[in-house]
């Protein structure tokens, strides 16, 4: 199958990986295919370069792709770093540590362009949460203050998180920076205006897409933008109901090997 006029963005969670955080041999198989026919495989997450390369360490991704939920465009093939985007941090500090002083259950962590910090209480601290995000190194909002930040990332309940997003519009926030949640149990902070769907935005422009057409899927909220943005769209059929408006294609659920469901049984099909 020649796939030299597409490029797949897909998202991680929910969508590439199975319920087991795990990348299915049909996945991979197809993936494969896919780039062998000349297709550019990239990848559309909140997680680091080195988390994405950790977990896909047998997938090869070979087009620039979006990471911090749109705060880092990462080129893996050079290892570096095409565009990031940092937040505006007036006044945020005095936020945190109103968190970890009046609600220490919910964990806090602040990403840079190369470090994932842990800011918040070790008396506690959700370990699967920090096994699942390492590599991350302990640290305070002293010491985090001092760098300039992708996002702010919170792990907790969901109302408590409702609550944290609440008091944070209450004082105009959402004037400086973005919110969005990319599962139940995750809240982020954003640059303002800064997405999936505005770093698919700029991907688009760079020369290696040109005359490509830009297929995406996702399955959560931080999906929204880039399905929005791509020319065509999918949802695995575990996706959010809002998210499956929004998609033009319903593929298989991600237990049920999505994106090979992509590759093999939609793409072929579309009239170039």
């Amino acid at each position: 199958m020649d796939y030299s006029k597409f490029a797949l963005f897909s998202d991680l969670d929910g969508t590439l990986f199975n319920s087991q955080t795990m990348v299915s041999a049909e996945n991979k198989e197809a993936i494969c295919k896919f780039e062998e026919g000349g297709g550019l495989f990239a990848v559309s997450t909140g997680r680091t370069q080195y988390k994405v390369k950790k977990i896909l360490s047998d997938i090869v991704i070979n087009a620039p792709s979006i990471l911090y939920n749109g705060s880092g465009i990462y080129d893996f093939k050079k290892d570096s770093y095409i565009k990031t985007f940092t937040l505006d941090k007036k006044n945020i500090d005095t936020m945190l540590s109103w968190i970890i002083k009046d609600i220490p259950e919910v964990n806090i962590q602040v990403y840079t362009d190369y470090e994932n910090l842990f800011i918040s209480s070790l008396d506690t601290m959700n370990h699967g949460f920090i096994s699942n995000h390492k590599p991350c190194n302990i640290s305070n909002l002293d010491i985090a203050w001092k760098e300039e930040w992708l996002k702010v990332l919170f792990q907790g309940q969901k109302e408590h998180l409702d609550s944290i997003l609440d008091a944070f519009l209450s004082k105009g926030f959402a004037n400086q920076v973005d919110f969005v949640f990319s599962s139940d149990e995750f809240l982020e902070i954003l640059p303002k205006d800064i997405n999936k769907g505005s770093a698919l935005n700029l991907i688009k422009e760079l020369p290696q897409f040109n005359n490509r057409i830009i297929c995406a899927i996702g399955d959560f909220n931080n999906d929204i933008e880039l399905l929005r943005n791509a020319h065509i769209s999918f949802a695995p059929s575990n996706a959010l109901e809002e998210i499956k408006k929004i998609a033009k294609f319903i593929t298989r659920s991600n237990n049920e090997h999505a994106i090979e469901d992509v590759i093999h049984n939609f793409l072929p099909k579309i009239k170039l």
